[in-house]
């Protein structure tokens, strides 16, 4: 018996609603979410049969081992690192300090892998009114994270003794080598006349600038009394280089006022001495040393990040 030709588009209709149907339901009871999604391809009849719900098939629960625990432990520590990382890189700040267009940083050397050879840049421009405060403000690695405060340092820097440090505050015009390693007189300083004695015995990176006074000029500048110096006074003074501690013998001919000129006068302290008051006896140069045994910056992929006291964004520089 045939149906009529309506009937069988009728029943079509209905099977496509019933299972447009049966997939509302399963969307609406959690669809791929359920946890019979994962549980396996052997089901119980649905309703009214079955429950619909998947065998129970002994013997496939993995038991917990030692080594297994280890693992997800393990699993679950990277993971809470990860998040923190990814936390911290969100609640980085990036609002500019009132400093930002008055101070700029360089790279230098900061690629390099010695602590001791590794250093950043900061200068400030040359509209600066006031000095600028900077022993608070922080420098820091955007990738690691790692980073320290700049600190104090040294108006006036002696070698071999305990010196006095003070907060840093730069005028305009000024350059500041951070360093990354530890200072090779045991603090941070400014530069002066006479800081180029340092170099004599210690190796700085950046090398520090040999402008003090000719031997000479300040054997002029002495007054011997009533007696002149003699010619081989003058001859050893003449052959002695700028910013260096005489090691050698110094001859008796030259005479007793002499050698003793040589040797409290053309020293660091006998320098500070005698130019300490004069008016650019200070350098607009700073070495702060941020006190590191390890390599701070990264050889590449790396920015550095200057924040001033409140945490706010004086300065970058990416390579």
């Amino acid at each position: 018996m045939k149906h009529p030709r309506g009937a069988a588009g009728t029943d079509l209709i209905l099977f496509i609603f019933f299972l447009v149907a049966l997939g509302i339901i399963w969307a609406l009871t959690g669809g791929p979410d359920r946890p019979i999604s994962t549980a396996g391809p052997f089901l119980n009849p649905p309703f009214p049969l079955g429950e619909g719900t998947a065998y129970t098939v002994p013997g496939v629960n993995i038991p917990s081992t030692p080594e297994r625990r280890k693992r997800e432990n393990r699993e679950t520590r990277v993971g809470n690192i990860i998040s923190n990382i990814r936390n911290s890189f969100t609640n980085i700040s990036e609002d500019p300090s009132p400093y930002k267009e008055l101070v700029s940083l360089s790279v230098g050397r900061a690629r390099n892998s010695d602590p001791e050879s590794e250093y950043v840049v900061l200068k400030t421009n040359k509209n600066i009114s006031e000095r600028v405060p900077i022993s608070r403000w922080r420098i820091e690695s955007s990738v690691t994270l790692a980073g320290t405060t700049l600190g104090d340092a040294a108006y006036l820097p002696y070698s071999g003794q305990v010196n006095s440090e003070l907060p840093v505050t730069i005028p305009e015009n000024t350059t500041v080598y951070i360093i990354t390693g530890r200072s090779p007189i045991g603090t941070s300083f400014r530069t002066n006349t006479c800081t180029g004695y340092f170099a004599q015995f210690q190796d700085f990176e950046p090398e520090l600038r040999e402008e003090c006074p000719l031997p000479e000029d300040e054997l002029e500048d002495n007054i011997f009394g009533s007696a002149l110096p003699n010619d081989a006074c003058l001859n050893f003074v003449e052959n002695i280089d700028r910013c260096t501690l005489t090691l050698t013998e110094i001859p008796v001919t030259v005479g007793s006022v002499c050698q003793n000129f040589i040797i409290e006068d053309l020293s660091y302290n006998g320098c500070v001495t005698a130019h300490k008051d004069e008016p650019d006896f200070y350098k607009k140069e700073w070495w702060l040393y941020l006190d590191r045994d390890q390599e701070l910056w990264k050889s590449s992929r790396e920015r550095i990040r200057l924040l001033d006291e409140n945490g706010l964004l004086v300065g970058s520089v990416s390579y």
